[in-house]
């Protein structure tokens, strides 16, 4: 199952599509640091995750634009599942752009004008 950690009060917790209970959170050491990295930058991290015995065991982290802070668990999977590349004008890469849209910075290729979620709400 794909989630947001986010901090809310003061405890990490869990946005989800349906409801999940968990005791505690458990994440890989070797996931630790782009947790760490991705949390102090954006407030929030999506993650795909299994839940055993009342623990949230975290699998794998996707990276900062997977998703917006804002953005349901729901919408996000939703574009992340269904897009082929290029869409609008948006393709994966890894140069900095500028949104010709929003002008929000973006990582693309170079070739592409447009921040995925602009080019998604076309």
């Amino acid at each position: 199952m794909i989630g947001k950690l986010i901090i809310e009060n003061n405890r990490t917790t869990l946005k989800t599509n349906s409801d999940v209970s968990f005791v505690s959170i458990s994440i890989p050491k070797d996931k630790q640091n782009k947790v760490n990295d991705i949390f102090d930058g954006f407030g929030f991290v999506w993650v795909e995750f299994t839940v055993d015995d009342d623990v949230l065991n975290v699998k794998s982290v996707y990276d900062e634009h997977f998703g917006t802070s804002k953005e349901s668990v729901y919408n996000a999977t939703d574009r992340y599942d269904n897009n082929e590349y290029p869409v609008g004008g948006f393709i994966p890469g890894f140069s900095t752009q500028r949104c010709v849209d929003c002008k929000t910075f973006y990582s693309g290729d170079k070739k592409s004008t447009q921040c995925e979620l602009c080019a998604y709400n076309l």
